[in-house]
């Protein structure tokens, strides 16, 4: 959802993560247990507190993080 919220496509999380496609899918079905280090790695990737990742929310982003998100897609 928060790659989603800040407009990161599969391939560009993929390509940050230095993964594939395919396992980016994977790790974001509802049904995975991430392991700690691929939850640290999307915490590097989308650049968010891993709290944020953690937590189900129906709450915006945060304005620093949003404002990033607007300026990458520039």
């Amino acid at each position: 959802d928060v790659r989603r919220r800040q407009g990161i496509s599969v391939r560009s999380a993929a390509r940050r993560m230095h993964t594939s496609i395919d396992q980016v899918r994977r790790q974001e079905e509802p049904s995975n247990d991430l392991l700690l280090s691929d939850l640290l790695r999307w915490q590097k990737a989308l650049e968010v507190p891993v709290a944020d990742l953690l937590v189900e929310n129906e709450a915006p982003l945060s304005e620093p993080v949003m404002t990033r998100a607007r300026l990458l897609r520039i």
